[in-house]
C-alpha cells in the first residue's frame, strides 16, 4: 500500500510540472534561454533551483560583470526573479541585460517587455531589493550605484539613470560637474508611468511618484513622511498618501466601490503587513 502511494505521488509531482511547464510556455517563457542563463551566471548552488526565468527573448552584454543572489539558499525556488515577464502584453520585445558591474537581486524581482537593466562600468552597482517590479519599456542603468529597497512598484516607460552619460562644460565658468551621483529608492516607493529619475535622487520610504515626474535631487533632506512628489522639476506637494499593499484592504476597496462612491476608511500609519504583495507577487 505504502508503495502505491509512493508512486501516485510521484505522478502528481510529474504532473504538476508539466502543466507548470504549460503554463509558463503560454507566458513566453524561454526554456533554452532559462537553462542558459542560471547555468552561465549562477554557481551550481543556486542554479539547480532555477531562479531566473526568462520570458520572450534576452541579450546579455557582459563584459566581465558579476550577477548576484543574496537570498538564502532555503528560499530560493524556480521563477524566483523573472524578465521580460507580462501577463496582459502579446509583445514580448526582448530583455536587455547590461552586465559590465554588479547586479545584485536580495528577493523576488519581476521585470515586464522591452526593458534595459545594465551596471554600465566596471565599478558600477545596482541592487534590487525584495519584491521589485519594472513596467515595459522600462530602463534602469547605472554608471556608480543605484540602490532600489524592498516593495518598490516602478510602472511602464520609466527611467532610472544615476548618469547624465556625457560630461557638459559651462562655458562661462569653465566648470565640468559630477555627471554620475547614486540613486536610492526607498522601501515602499510607487513610480508612476513616464516618470525619469535623475542622478542624485534619493526618495524617502513610501514615496509617491506621480506620472512623467523629473525627480533630481534628495527628496529625503525635507524630512517629509511618505511624500506625494510631481512636476518637472519634481516638488514635494503633500504627504502621507501611499499605495495600498495589503491584499485584503485592496479587495475590500474594490468591493466597497463597486457599490458606492463614498471613502472606505481603514487603520491609519505606515503599511506593516506586506503578505498581500509577496503572497500574489510570482
Amino acid at each position: 500500500m505504502a508503495c502505491l502511494l509512493s508512486k501516485i505521488s510521484f505522478i502528481r509531482k510529474i504532473h504538476r510540472f508539466f502543466f507548470r511547464l504549460y503554463l509558463e510556455k503560454k507566458r513566453k517563457l524561454n526554456i533554452v534561454k532559462t537553462l542558459w542563463f542560471n547555468i552561465s551566471f549562477l554557481p551550481w548552488k543556486q542554479a539547480k533551483h532555477f531562479p531566473f526565468f526568462i520570458h520572450g527573448s534576452l541579450t546579455v552584454a557582459r563584459e566581465g560583470g558579476a550577477l548576484l543572489l543574496d537570498i538564502p539558499d532555503s528560499e530560493l525556488k524556480p521563477g524566483l526573479i523573472r524578465l521580460g515577464y507580462d501577463r496582459l502584453s502579446t509583445n514580448y520585445a526582448g530583455t536587455l541585460l547590461q552586465l559590465s558591474g554588479t547586479i545584485r537581486w536580495k528577493g523576488p524581482f519581476r521585470s515586464s517587455v522591452n526593458v534595459v537593466i545594465g551596471a554600465s562600468k566596471p565599478e558600477s552597482f545596482l541592487e534590487f531589493g525584495r519584491y521589485v517590479s519594472l513596467g515595459a519599456q522600462g530602463s534602469i542603468r547605472a554608471y556608480r550605484s543605484i540602490v532600489i529597497e524592498d516593495y518598490v512598484a516602478i510602472t511602464h516607460d520609466c527611467c532610472i539613470y544615476d548618469t547624465d552619460f556625457h560630461p557638459f562644460r559651462n562655458i562661462r565658468t569653465g566648470n565640468i560637474n559630477p555627471y554620475a551621483i547614486p540613486v536610492k529608492i526607498g522601501q515602499g516607493s510607487f513610480i508612476s508611468s513616464g516618470s525619469y529619475i535623475a542622478k542624485g535622487t534619493v526618495l524617502p520610504p513610501y514615496s509617491l511618484v506621480a506620472s512623467h515626474s523629473l525627480l533630481n535631487r534628495d527628496y529625503s533632506l525635507e524630512n517629509v513622511k511618505a511624500p506625494f512628489i510631481a512636476g518637472m522639476p519634481g516638488k514635494i506637494k503633500s504627504q502621507g498618501l501611499v499605495r495600498l499593499f495589503e491584499k485584503d484592504l485592496e479587495i475590500t476597496a474594490s468591493e466597497h466601490f463597486s457599490q458606492t462612491d463614498c471613502p472606505l476608511i481603514v487603520h491609519r500609519g505606515i503599511p506593516s503587513d506586506h503578505s498581500g504583495r509577496e503572497g500574489s507577487f510570482i
